[in-house]
């Protein structure tokens, strides 16, 4: 299992620290019986993703990640020419 360490946001109200988080990837994709239930089961995947960075990870991180994540998306549509 890949194992990646990242550092935690700086908290915004004093004494109130920010907890450890952790995301686990291991189930293979359920089988979805349709469009809509597949896009909703990624949407929610996706939604709890974002929380879990948006309340554990510093924002400056977060806009490097959404800057790849936007790059990354790019090359998809420049590589379908």
């Amino acid at each position: 299992m890949k194992t990646i360490f990242i550092c935690k946001a700086n908290p915004i109200i004093k004494n109130e620290p920010v907890d450890d988080a952790t995301i686990i990837i291991c189930n293979r994709l359920p089988d979805t019986t349709g469009l809509e239930e597949t896009e909703q089961l990624h949407k929610s995947q996706a939604q709890k993703i974002r929380d879990v960075l948006f309340n554990h990870v510093a924002q400056c991180t977060r806009h490097q990640l959404l800057i790849l994540l936007l790059q990354d998306a790019q090359n998809l549509y420049v590589g379908a020419k």
